[in-house]
């Protein structure tokens, strides 16, 4: 595993997770793991909009648009990476 970077939770718990990646298949996970007892404690809080389809203002709107978008163009890499396309991706996390 190598070290990538540190990275910060601002919206919950304030906590810094180290981001590593597997040396053979380049997954790239949090270190150290949430583990089942309180992972979900960080997808809580009201304002974890990210998986909210419910735009109840502008910005959740602007938002929703900005997320659809970065979404399609994640996709369209991971498939011309795989040379595979309209394949299913799994996103774990």
């Amino acid at each position: 595993m190598e070290y990538i970077f540190t990275t910060k939770d601002y919206l919950v718990s304030g906590e810094a997770f180290d981001i590593i990646e597997c040396d053979s298949c380049f997954l790239r996970i949090t270190n150290p793991f949430p583990n089942k007892q309180n992972i979900g404690s960080y997808y809580t809080s009201d304002d974890y909009i990210s998986h909210n389809d419910n735009a109840s203002g502008l910005l959740d709107y602007i938002y929703g648009v900005v997320r659809s978008y970065q979404l399609n163009k994640k996709k369209k890499l991971i498939e011309n990476h795989c040379n595979k396309i309209n394949g299913k991706i799994l996103d774990i996390g």
